[in-house]
C-alpha cells in the first residue's frame, strides 16, 4: 500500500466520522428540543368558583378533610369541572375539562394578607406537583402559584368557597391527542 493510499483511506476515515458525529448531534439536539416543549410556553388564563366542605373526621388533629367541587373556565381547556380534597392548607385539585383531559395540582394554600372588610381572605395556590393526562399529560406552568384569589368562610364552620384566577404560561404538548 502506497502513502497515497494511506492518506485517501485516512481522510475518507476522517470525513466519515465527522458526517457520524454531526448527525450524532443533530439528533441530540433534535431530541433535547423536542423533550422540553416550547420554550415560551403558551398563554394560559384560568377563572374558578369553587366551594370546599368540611367532611366527618380528621385528616390531621383536630383539621377535619374538605372536598373541593366548582366550575371554571381556561384557555386550552375551555369550560372545566374542579373536584379535589384538602386537609388543612394542602390538597389536591383537578381541573377536568369537557373532552376529559385534566390537570392535576398538588398544592399548599398561602395566606397572602391580612382579612379584607367583606371577611374574604386573599390566598394563592402553590402547586407542589402538577400533571395531566391527554394533552396535558407533560403539563407545568411557568410559576409555581397558577392560582391567586380570595377564600370565605362559612359562619357554622362547614366549609367556604373560593373564586380565583390567574393569567400565566403554561407548556405542554399541544399536539398529543391521545388519552391517558
Amino acid at each position: 500500500m502506497e502513502a497515497s493510499d494511506t492518506m485517501n483511506i485516512s481522510n475518507r476515515i476522517g470525513r466519515s466520522l465527522a458526517a457520524f458525529l454531526l448527525a450524532l448531534s443533530a439528533l441530540a439536539l433534535t431530541t433535547t428540543a423536542a423533550s422540553a416543549g416550547p420554550d415560551n410556553g403558551r398563554p394560559f388564563k384560568i377563572s374558578i368558583s369553587s366551594e370546599f366542605l368540611n367532611q366527618p373526621g380528621e385528616c390531621t388533629p383536630g383539621v377535619p378533610p374538605a372536598t373541593l367541587t366548582g366550575t371554571g373556565r381556561a384557555t386550552h381547556m375551555g369550560r372545566l369541572t374542579i373536584t379535589g380534597e384538602t386537609c388543612g392548607l394542602g390538597g389536591v385539585a383537578n381541573w377536568i375539562a369537557a373532552n376529559g383531559d385534566t390537570i392535576s395540582i398538588e398544592f399548599n394554600t398561602l395566606v397572602t394578607g391580612p382579612p379584607n372588610d367583606d371577611g374574604s381572605i386573599p390566598i394563592a395556590f402553590e402547586a407542589l406537583d402538577v400533571s395531566g393526562t391527554g394533552r396535558f399529560t407533560n403539563v407545568a406552568f411557568e410559576d409555581d402559584t397558577p392560582l391567586v384569589g380570595l377564600a370565605w368562610f362559612y359562619p357554622d364552620g362547614s366549609g367556604g368557597r373560593l373564586e380565583a384566577g390567574n393569567d400565566t404560561r403554561i407548556f405542554y404538548n399541544a399536539s398529543d391527542r391521545s388519552r391517558n
